[in-house]
């Protein structure tokens, strides 16, 4: 059977690879990393988490060997590289696209407009990945800080389109496999309700040097994340955009509590304390990953992209421009993650 190709084996792309492959399934993950590559083809790909250690040899190419696809062509493509390598995974991939082929967007924020752009609109799926908590610890290790197979979904496939079709269909259930997987028909709301939930704790978290379970527990993270999350609400709605709940309260009750409404100011403080104990202690955002390890990060995307859709909207969202500010900084080499840096974000 013709591979499921997986453009970015790091930690979501590894992981959904790595699982799919214990599962019996031809996959081949395409990645960057030179010593993440050998590590895999020598070692094997290690899967870590609560449910324990999976081992699994997926095979794997390095970006200069993906011309092997062209004698293997696959049956659908995943794409799941760090954002700002969005256009140029997109533009080798096409080059091993057959008829028909399916084109799955499982990253962050809003690619698949750029995606479908590159490999043609009829192709593109757009998938969102919730929960998971994976984070590449080093070549050849992927850990997972949650458990498989809890209460919610963690992966959404949606047509950009809207509507449910068979393929939707065939690759949620592919996708089952490593993880509950469902089918929505409304990708692009789901799309900025995570976006929401990213930029309200991800580069947070970053600046702060703090673990998520902090950012949704301390006094000072949490009143920063409320005006983060009401800022992307109320730009995500002048956009047309509703997310329906953020941490199972609507953009209106955001809203109201960053209006500084007590009962609504109430709600936020429950919403925030029950995220925190679904949250892993000790796990790191994606942001406070990149920041430790010297990488670029993907603020431009979250909180960067929210702070200059609200300018061009006419909507003020200075707690975004700050994150992403401060962010930059220390991807600069000005400034060290540090609770220090909360000082200087307004809310």
């Amino acid at each position: 059977m013709a591979p499921v190709a997986i453009f970015g084996g790091g930690a979501i792309g590894g992981y959904v690879g790595g699982m799919l492959a214990d599962a019996g399934h031809e996959v081949v993950l395409i990645d960057g990393w030179p010593a993440h590559v050998e590590a895999v083809r020598q070692n094997g790909l290690a899967i870590e988490g609560p449910d324990g250690t999976t081992l699994t040899r997926p095979p794997i190419l390095h970006l200069g060997e993906a011309q092997a696809l062209r004698r293997t062509p696959p049956r659908l493509v995943i794409q799941s590289v760090k954002l700002y390598d969005t256009e140029w995974a997109a533009t080798l991939a096409r080059d091993f696209l057959g008829p028909g082929v399916p084109f799955l967007t499982l990253q962050n924020a809003l690619v698949e407009e750029t995606v479908a752009r590159i490999v043609g609109w009829p192709r593109v799926l757009g998938g969102i990945a919730t929960g998971m908590n994976v984070e590449l610890a080093g070549p050849g290790v992927i850990r997972r800080g949650s458990a498989r197979f809890g209460p919610s979904p963690v992966f959404k496939i949606g047509e950009l389109h809207g509507r449910g079709t068979p393929r939707a269909a065939q690759i949620a259930a592919l996708l089952s496999a490593v993880d509950t997987s469902v089918v929505t028909t409304t990708l692009w709301n789901d799309r900025w309700q995570k976006l929401t939930i990213n930029a309200a704790v991800s580069g947070l978290g970053g600046i702060a040097d703090m673990a998520l379970d902090a950012v949704h527990t301390d006094p000072g993270t949490t009143a920063i994340g409320l005006a983060l999350i009401a800022e992307a609400c109320a730009v995500g709605r002048a956009l047309g955009f509703d997310p329906g709940t953020v941490y199972g309260l609507a953009p209106d009750r955001w809203l109201a509590a960053a209006a500084g409404e007590e009962a609504a100011l109430a709600d936020a403080r429950t919403a925030f304390a029950a995220q925190a104990a679904k949250v892993v202690p000790g796990y790191r955002s994606g942001t406070l990953q990149d920041l430790s390890r010297g990488r670029r990060t993907e603020i431009e995307y979250y909180n960067g992209f929210l702070a200059e859709q609200g300018a061009a909207l006419g909507i003020a969202a200075p707690t975004h421009a700050a994150i992403a500010r401060i962010v930059r900084q220390i991807e600069a080499g000005e400034l060290s993650p540090s609770a220090q840096n909360l000082a200087d974000v307004p809310c």
